[in-house]
């Protein structure tokens, strides 16, 4: 039986919630908007929400991390944990902190007041990946990188064919090889990219890791 909750609350839903007394941080040790990330089976029967703060306290959230001490290696802002929410009414120019993550009662939302895109969704995946280290920046350049060197590879061997086509019939099969290799090579790039919300464009010229904003 689906309890009677007074709110139905969705993965991607930004909510205003009650943190007092959640998180030792004076920033967030009060009604604050959040981004529900539980899955959406557990919100509808659970009474207890999993979320991701919401602040537009640059100064504040960087205090977060000091100079000189572990977190100085951690990716933030373009690097990818923390996530730009564009469209928030409540805090203009915000950022998701996914290194606050708690679990709160329902009890505690007080209203829903929007919902996050897939591109946003997806961003805010891939900080939680980063944080927890269930994959890193440089897996992810490393996984591009092997692409483009097959990308490349390819195309230089459809080079040398095309001088070679009128010598032997059997070099034109080995470009068509070869071009439907590269194809699949470009396509699974642009996947990648598009899956970890990275810009292909910036990466294929500077072979850097640029993540797209939201």
């Amino acid at each position: 039986m689906v309890p009677n909750h007074k709110f139905e609350i969705y993965r991607g839903d930004i909510i205003l919630a009650d943190l007092k007394g959640r998180l030792d941080l004076a920033i967030m040790n009060k009604v604050v908007p959040v981004i529900v990330v539980s899955n959406d089976k557990g919100n509808l029967y659970s009474t207890i929400l999993s979320v991701i703060p919401i602040s537009n306290e640059i100064e504040l959230i960087n205090q977060f991390y000091p100079q000189n001490t572990m977190f100085k290696e951690i990716p933030t802002d373009n690097c990818g944990i923390h996530v730009p929410i564009p469209n928030n009414n409540i805090y203009p120019d915000s950022v998701a902190l996914p290194e606050l993550i708690t679990t709160i009662s329902r009890t505690r939302v007080t209203q829903v007041i929007g919902h996050c895109s897939p591109l946003t969704m997806n961003r805010l995946d891939i900080a939680m990946n980063l944080w927890y280290k269930f994959y890193t920046i440089e897996k992810i350049r490393n996984q591009l990188i092997e692409l483009l060197a097959k990308i490349e590879r390819t195309a230089n061997q459809i080079d040398i064919l095309k001088g070679k086509i009128c010598d032997d019939g059997n070099n034109s099969r080995k470009m068509e090889k070869y071009k439907f290799k590269n194809l699949v090579y470009k396509a699974l790039l642009k996947q990648i990219c598009k899956h970890y919300s990275v810009s292909e464009e910036h990466f294929v010229m500077h072979k850097e890791i640029r993540f797209i904003n939201v």
